[in-house]
């Protein structure tokens, strides 16, 4: 039985991360932020060698 409960509560924390994602948007995850950021300063650096 004890196993159950460890699927149960793995499972239910997958959901409940999901659905906060959702809730909260995909625009307040840092990374891609970050990610955004070093791709317009490698495109600025690619134009001023250009």
């Amino acid at each position: 039985m004890t196993i159950v409960w460890v699927f149960g509560v793995m499972a239910l924390s997958v959901v409940l991360s999901f659905a906060l994602t959702l809730i909260l948007g995909f625009e307040d995850i840092p990374v891609e932020q970050a990610a955004a950021d070093a791709r317009a300063r490698q495109a600025r650096a690619q134009a001023s060698h250009a």
